[in-house]
């Protein structure tokens, strides 16, 4: 899938290259988690807590849980998780 990077924003365009550079670099397996504004608890910044009130957040236990579960699959490829996955994921204990 090529990333189209018209109307993101400098940071998102950013994400975008890394990935499509990690992905070029030909590994067996490359897992890339998109888990959208983290839910760090009690270590959030004020803006993070600013911003788990505007929009919903992805606890950070959530995402090492769904890259635990993914590196244990062994799996070979390029797999993206994105916020919805990383939740099936860890309400599933399964991947998809």
């Amino acid at each position: 899938m090529k990333l189209q990077s018209s109307g993101l924003c400098m940071t998102d365009n950013v994400a975008m290259q890394a990935e499509e550079a990690v992905k070029a670099q030909g590994f067996a397996r490359v897992s890339i988690f998109r888990p959208g504004a983290l839910d760090r608890g009690q270590k959030a910044r004020w803006n993070e807590r600013l911003a788990s009130r505007l929009t919903t957040t992805t606890p950070v236990k959530d995402v090492a849980r769904a890259m635990v579960l993914d590196a244990e699959a062994n799996r070979t490829g390029v797999h993206v998780y994105e916020e919805a996955s990383i939740i099936d994921v860890v309400k599933s204990g399964t991947l998809p």
